[in-house]
């Protein structure tokens, strides 16, 4: 089989349905999930749905682990075997060591280029799916790699969740601002800014008032592409996701809308109830 010229490969994060991760072969490595009854392949083995019930069923808590060094370079050797050249776009090094283990990686191979995508999640998946389709163009790996670092900056993602709770259980977040949030009914949504994860905006009230409002938020900007938008969840009904986009609808009309559900890691951290919207605009010169 001949080999591919270069090869676009991503973490289990990205949150990219499975049918464009199919359709842009894109090579994909797993972090890892671990439960009381042990560790888990992200995608592969526990999906999203499987902690939303863990979650209902169990005080106990969890984590999420990215792969590690040793693990991106038998990842890199087997992509090899198919392709000259691997761009490999990561999650935000804010929020994860897969960026640093992934570089450490790379070291050994002089054919391997690591990208920041400087995002999580579906905000993440779109600068691997720009990648992809950049490479069906016969651009050069560096050509591909300057034009990855431009467009992630266009990204813009945020999302809300119903409690953190989960963050609580995950490491991430003091009992006591779980208690105090969950007490006056106050909900954050989270974008990124800087590389970092930080809080957007509160908002206060029940959670069909609140998902209204976050969308209203998201699409506050007039520099919006309406060719994609991108919609991730994490344990919602699809009556509540037809809802969603019919609200979305009220401020844009996309020419495409790809809804899909968080990965498992995602949704460690997110819990159950917990939207993302990411979309891009206009790149400014």
């Amino acid at each position: 089989m001949e080999k591919k010229d270069i090869m676009i490969a991503a973490d289990s994060v990205c949150d990219l349905p499975d049918n464009i991760i199919e359709q842009y072969d894109i090579a994909l490595i797993y972090h890892y999930v671990n439960t009381v009854a042990g560790k888990f392949l992200d995608r592969e083995e526990i999906t999203s749905d499987n902690i939303v019930d863990y979650f209902e069923k169990t005080s106990r808590g969890f984590d999420t682990l990215p792969p590690s060094v040793n693990d991106y370079e038998e990842f890199y050797k087997k992509c090899l075997k198919k392709s000259n050249k691997i761009i490999h776009v990561v999650m935000t090094k804010g929020s994860s060591k897969s960026y640093v283990n992934a570089c450490d990686a790379a070291k050994k191979f002089d054919n391997v280029f690591v990208v920041n995508s400087k995002n999580v999640s579906v905000g993440y998946g779109m600068v691997v799916m720009k990648g992809a389709e950049l490479c069906r163009t016969g651009m050069s790996a560096e050509k591909i790699v300057s034009e990855l670092e431009e467009y992630r900056e266009q990204i813009h993602f945020r999302f809300v969740m119903r409690s953190l709770e989960n963050l609580h259980r995950c490491g991430r977040c003091p009992a006591s601002v779980v208690e105090l949030t969950n007490f006056f009914k106050i909900h954050v949504d989270i974008r990124l800014k800087n590389d970092r994860m930080q809080v957007g905006r509160a908002y206060f009230g029940k959670m069909p008032w609140v998902y209204n409002q976050f969308v209203k938020t998201v699409f506050s900007s007039k520099n919006v592409d309406t060719s994609a938008v991108f919609v991730v969840t994490s344990g919602c009904t699809g009556k509540f996701i037809d809802g969603l986009r019919g609200q979305m609808a009220k401020y844009y009309k996309f020419d495409n809308t790809f809804v899909t559900k968080a990965s498992s890691t995602v949704s460690c951290n997110c819990g159950a109830g917990a939207v993302g919207i990411a979309y891009a605009s206009f790149s400014v010169k």
